[in-house]
């Protein structure tokens, strides 16, 4: 017996990005490899509610789930560190129909 709702993780890989960064003295490029590959998220989502949809599921929300990340390495330059926040894939809500 399927369930009346399932819910799917999606998550993907990281892309790698350089971020310029102030440092002392001057400026610097620091890589970060923790942004999410969106054109890979989006396909993904695609592909799971096209496979929920075939299984008899109606998609009922999509959210994006987030990890917080902070910049500890400015610390131990001198400056006052920073935080940010990256998405890190979605979970789908779906449940069945009729």
């Amino acid at each position: 017996m399927c369930p009346d709702y399932v819910c799917e993780t999606v998550k993907v890989g990281a892309l790698s990005t350089e971020v310029p960064r102030k440092m002392l003295g001057g400026s610097k490029l620091k890589t970060y490899s923790n942004f999410v590959a969106l054109d890979e998220l989006g396909q993904e989502i695609e592909k799971r509610c096209n496979d929920l949809h075939q299984r008899g599921y109606e998609v009922i929300s999509i959210m994006p789930v987030i990890r917080g990340e902070c910049d500890s390495i400015s610390y131990y330059d001198g400056g006052a560190g920073w935080g940010y926040s990256v998405t890190e894939g979605a979970v789908i809500t779906a449940r069945r129909r009729g």
